[in-house]
């Protein structure tokens, strides 16, 4: 077993009372008088996966967006479907990525909701008391979810209003998910004015809330941010959402961020595609993690990601799906499949961090198998604050959030892990062996 990616306990075990984890440890060295044993044979356990950037309500057009090169045309054929969408067809695209990811053995997730209906969406026919909703609770699965409420707007009189509506969300997330919490997500630097993007970073620096952003992830952005023409930024025109006083920063998308704020506090960016060597290095330097999305990349044919950079200056980096409009799967494990000919030499350990421990780390989630003093689940195991500690006003044991996998090893091999990245391990249903 693996507490975490860098610690394997061979012939290990986990001892359960009364549905709490009460032990770790090799197996033959556990006080485990009258437990009941659960042989699981040649298994490896490991926490739960957590997919740190997605967007769930989007899973209805998996395979309805071809590949292209053309970010702002991706972006309307998006809008043309979304928008005529109804409340209930919104939800069932929730609940069919909620079921894809529960399968994939993913136990905590940072969800970006781009409409306050998705809240709705989820909320309908369910109340605080029952702790069975449909949207966290798949496959015998209880997913925790850090849920980015994403604000749009250039328009610099509308930022209060926007951000101020935002916020009413997060008592509406703390009243109804038990296993939530919230966080602000302005979307991207070629869609927030520069007042929102000061006053999110500012509230969530003050507030100490979870903040993400997508940013550097289009040579278009770059293009928007330096020069203020371009693809984008005629789409941007094209929708009405271009105040005429606008003027572009003249920066590049992240030194532009820095200036409004990026970095006051810990922060999570989405894609990082085409941040530079200065960048990076300042990324790593203010905590600033990064989710690399493989599938997405891919699909949008970017130049070669700058993973080596990366991990070289000390950014946590963290491998996550993005959303069925531009990815085959929710499934991060098969992400890290896809990233990992990027670089081959780093140890299997390292690429299972990055949907685990350092995925968590992104979103104020800790994540690892150790004794929990709080009734759960079996594979609802919590563990209190991140390593960020920026959970203040929240219940932290919301905030915390891998529970743990089960995997069948097809194939002998020197390192347990090593199995997953080959795919020479299955994962188990938590029915095939909660039992």
């Amino acid at each position: 077993m693996a507490p975490t990616p860098h610690e394997l306990i061979r012939e290990g075990g986990v001892l359960c009372r009364a549905d709490r984890v009460v032990a770790v440890g090799r197996a033959d060295g556990m006080d485990a008088a009258g437990a009941q044993r659960i042989d699981l044979g040649d298994a490896l356990i490991l926490p739960g996966f957590v997919n740190a950037h997605t967007h769930l309500e989007l899973s209805a057009l998996a395979g309805r967006l071809a590949p292209t090169c053309d970010f702002p045309g991706w972006i309307c054929s998006l809008r043309a479907h979304v928008t005529r969408w109804s409340l209930d067809e919104l939800r069932a695209s929730i609940l069919r990525g909620v079921r894809e990811i529960a399968a994939a053995g993913v136990t905590g997730i940072g969800n970006i909701t781009a409409r306050p209906e998705t809240d709705a969406a989820l909320f309908v026919g369910h109340s605080r008391a029952t702790d069975d909703y449909a949207f966290c609770d798949s496959g015998g699965r209880r997913i925790h979810w850090r849920c980015f409420c994403e604000l749009l707007g250039l328009r610099e009189e509308e930022a209060e209003g926007l951000l101020e509506k935002t916020l009413l969300r997060q008592s509406l997330i703390d009243s109804f998910w038990p296993r939530a919490a919230f966080g602000l997500a302005p979307h991207a630097p070629y869609s927030v004015s520069p007042k929102l993007l000061r006053r999110c970073f500012e509230v969530a620096d003050a507030k100490q809330i979870a903040i993400t952003i997508h940013a550097a992830e289009t040579r278009e952005e770059e293009r928007f941010c330096l020069l203020g023409d371009g693809a984008l930024f005629d789409m941007v025109r094209e929708f009405g959402a271009l105040p005429d006083e606008w003027r572009p920063p003249r920066k590049r998308p992240l030194e532009y961020l820095a200036e409004m704020g990026l970095g006051r506090s810990p922060a999570l960016v989405a894609h990082a595609n085409y941040a530079n060597d200065d960048e990076i290095r300042w990324m790593a330097a203010h905590d600033i993690s990064v989710a690399f999305c493989p599938t997405s990349h891919q699909f949008f044919d970017h130049a070669p990601y700058p993973l080596r950079q990366m991990l070289a200056a000390g950014v946590n980096v963290c491998v996550a799906t993005d959303s069925l409009a531009s990815s085959t799967t929710l499934d991060p494990l098969e992400a890290v499949r896809l990233a990992a000919p990027l670089c081959p030499e780093l140890p299997a350990a390292d690429w299972i961090a990055m949907i685990t421990t350092n995925a968590a780390r992104a979103l104020n989630m800790k994540c690892e198998i150790a004794p929990s003093y709080e009734p759960r689940r079996l594979d609802s195991l919590d563990h209190g604050e991140g390593s960020q500690s920026r959970s203040s006003g929240e219940n932290p044991g919301r905030n915390a959030g891998a529970g743990f996998n089960v995997f069948s090893l097809e194939r002998s091999c020197n390192h347990p892990l090593d199995a997953l990245l080959r795919g020479d391990a299955r994962l188990l249903s938590p029915e095939s062996w909660q039992t």
